[in-house]
């Protein structure tokens, strides 16, 4: 389906008609919105902590496949200065008394710029535990409509590791 777009110069008396691809200009022009809007929330002012410690050990979950999950993850822990160290799920150092367990998948779809499938992260869930004990939940889910599906894993992940490690603000 395509849009055509009537541009007229009322002085020059003079038109032009731009037929442009809708599917493909409404799925940019969307994603550039998104990735914007989203990247806001990320460069937010950072929080205020919600618990006293600074370091926190994640359990490896070999299941996820979404490269870049975990660095996402520790970056955005380290800019609230909580230290983060990884273990393999059947080996997790004595030292930790908070321990991170995390989920995350992946939806396919063609993104407007082709028509391969292509990977994005789909959904994702942080638990955060203290001497085995749940005290933080927070999760990611691609919106019904999908608009932001295609922003980064730390735009959309920033969020989800504020919620849950921060006092909510107002």
């Amino acid at each position: 389906m395509k849009l055509a777009i009537l541009l007229c110069a009322l002085p020059l008396s003079a038109c032009v008609v731009i037929s442009v691809p809708i599917d493909e200009t409404l799925n940019a022009v969307v994603s550039g919105v998104s990735e914007v809007m989203a990247s806001s929330t990320a460069d937010a002012p950072l929080c205020s902590p919600r618990f006293a410690f600074r370091s926190i050990c994640i359990e490896y979950n070999p299941l996820v496949s979404v490269a870049d999950f975990v660095p996402t993850v520790q970056s955005r822990l380290k800019q609230l200065q909580v230290d983060s160290m990884l273990y393999a799920p059947s080996a997790m150092p004595l030292a930790c008394e908070v321990t991170l367990h995390y989920t995350a998948t992946r939806g396919w779809s063609s993104h407007f710029t082709s028509s391969e499938l292509q990977h994005y992260l789909g959904e994702a869930e942080l638990t955060l535990r203290q001497s085995g004990r749940v005290i933080s939940l927070a999760r990611y889910q691609t919106s019904r409509l999908g608009y932001e599906k295609w922003t980064s894993t730390d735009v959309k992940m920033a969020p989800v590791v504020d919620e849950l490690m921060c006092v909510k603000k107002g």
